[in-house]
């Protein structure tokens, strides 16, 4: 009975002390994506070396490599947490709002998402993937997996709104594509007031749409 007891405080201990291990090294995968968000948020992809992430979060290159060996494997691990976001972002929206609630999602879509630093240091890594194969190949499960939970939420909503699906993933689209363009056009050739006028006349447009082809509000 007394080694049987001691066996089991022994257990627990080991138990507890790889629960705090694992709960540190969470904490620290955590505060390295945080720093290689706003280094790429602030000075672009390019700019962005594994020693000055480093350097942006306050820890060693040896505690970063730790956790990710590479350049690229960091910059995947950034844009599934980002992906991951975006994610729950639309789920979000889709249970609380609705079809007919997406003229709300674009605005809301633009002030808290798209113009967030993880968003920002996303599109940093999808252009560099545009001319880098192996981040391309890399990225692509990830983002082929965010495609398609999108797509069913989209067509589920669509069916339990009476919205035409087609029409509604074509709206969705055609609204990100646009935020997304906006984002480079805030820092070259548009003002920010522009780009929300610009935002709320597309929202009158997608409410129009989705009249059009029958959106109900969801029920109270």
């Amino acid at each position: 009975m007394i080694q049987g007891s001691v066996e089991t405080i022994e257990a627990r201990r080991e138990t507890t002390r790889l629960t705090h291990q694992a709960a540190k090294s969470d904490a620290m995968r955590a505060a390295i994506l945080d720093a290689a968000v706003n280094r790429l948020s602030s000075t672009g992809y390019h700019a962005s070396s594994i020693k000055k992430i480093a350097a942006e979060g306050d820890f060693s290159i040896g505690a970063l490599q730790h956790h990710f060996p590479s350049k690229e494997d960091l910059m995947v691990a950034v844009a599934e947490r980002g992906l991951k976001r975006g994610e729950i972002f639309l789920t979000r929206w889709a249970e609380e709002r609705g079809a007919a609630g997406l003229p709300e999602l674009i605005d809301d879509s633009w002030s808290s998402h798209i113009t967030s630093h993880w968003y920002k240091a996303m599109l940093e890594i999808f252009v560099a993937a545009r001319t880098d194969e192996r981040l391309c190949e890399r990225l692509a499960p990830a983002i082929a997996a965010y495609s398609r939970e999108a797509e069913g939420r989209v067509a589920a909503l669509a069916t339990r709104d009476g919205t035409d699906t087609e029409r509604l993933k074509f709206l969705i689209t055609a609204s990100r594509c646009m935020l997304g363009g906006f984002l480079v056009q805030d820092a070259l050739a548009m003002s920010k007031a522009e780009i929300a006028d610009f935002i709320a006349r597309w929202g009158e447009f997608l409410k129009a749409e989705l009249d059009r082809s029958g959106a109900k509000a969801r029920p109270a």
